[in-house]
């Protein structure tokens, strides 16, 4: 159980800093006696002597530099949450931020890039899944904000569209599947089809397409990351459905065949999904990013 507190790991801290009991007193607005008072019940707890007299100050011992390091951690902690909860500011501190594969694969490294430029202080919590568990995690409260694909509407969560992005299906050139008109369901007979596995937004749409015509759901094999696919279809393994933005570096080169599908994939719609609450300066400031991000890429278009 431990036996210090705050005041008085700050009493040390600002002994270490300023190099006097009495300049941490004035600092604090306490009587220097009050400081030697917390550093001694602070010793007592720990068990260890923290400073030894050097002329007019003081000089740590080899234990107060330890606990310095780990004081200096702790205080910091307790800083970034003070300054959070007073500004409500989603870039103050560790910023939880959930990317579906779709938003990883094009525009995450430049969001990234430009949020560690313009916040050096920053810190970002990255978890990249498919758009249906990374809802259930912001729903959770375990993200501060969410880019995915396709976002629900909830009373308690703002939905900002980003971009828009085609859905097409995709081989190699070594296993074409039709030539000069739109792929059918009834073209994928007896073709190898690869998919993210449910519950996923791809999942659904693969299902769904399949079936459009009446034909029972196909069996296929399942993979739960995107560029995997993409290079599995590569090699000739299968056939799938992607998000065009994902593959357009591998269709230009020739590596991917795209196939526009009859009837028609609807396209998928980037958002920005982040609790009311968190509405502001910070959190218009790292939208405007998402933004910028995106159109950057040039594999998107507009969500209206």
């Amino acid at each position: 159980m431990r036996r210090f507190s705050l005041a008085q790991l700050e009493a040390f801290r600002w002994i270490c800093r300023l190099g006097t009991f009495h300049a941490a007193a004035e600092r604090l607005n306490v009587t220097q006696p009050s400081v030697s008072q917390r550093i001694r019940e602070l010793e007592s707890a720990i068990d260890a002597k923290l400073f030894e007299r050097r002329g007019s100050g003081v000089r740590l011992t080899a234990e107060g530099e330890i606990l310095l390091r780990y004081t200096e951690q702790g205080l910091s902690l307790f800083d970034e949450m003070e300054d959070r909860l007073r500004t409500g500011d989603p870039l103050q501190g560790t910023l939880r931020v959930g990317a579906s594969e779709t938003v990883a694969m094009t525009c995450l490294p430049d969001m990234i890039s430009s949020l560690e430029a313009h916040y050096p202080k920053l810190r970002v919590e990255l978890n990249v899944r498919n758009s249906t568990m990374l809802w259930d995690l912001l729903m959770r409260k375990k993200l501060d904000v969410a880019f995915l694909t396709d976002a629900r509407q909830h009373r308690s969560i703002h939905i900002e569209p980003l971009g828009r992005t085609e859905v097409a299906w995709f081989s190699s050139p070594g296993r074409r599947l039709v030539e000069g008109r739109p792929l059918r369901p009834s073209d994928l007979e007896g073709v190898s089809i690869l998919s993210m596995p449910a519950p996923s937004p791809l999942n659904d749409m693969l299902v769904n397409w399949c079936t459009s015509n009446g034909a029972p759901p196909p069996a296929f094999s399942t993979c739960n990351n995107i560029a995997v696919i993409a290079r599995l279809l590569i090699a000739g393994v299968a056939a799938s459905i992607l998000p065009v933005c994902t593959v357009q570096s591998e269709v230009d080169s020739g590596a991917l065949l795209r196939y526009d599908p009859h009837p028609t994939l609807p396209p998928r719609t980037l958002c920005a999904a982040y609790p009311v609450s968190a509405r502001g300066p910070g959190m218009d400031a790292l939208l405007e990013n998402a933004h910028r991000a995106l159109a950057d890429t040039g594999l998107f278009y507009s969500p209206h």
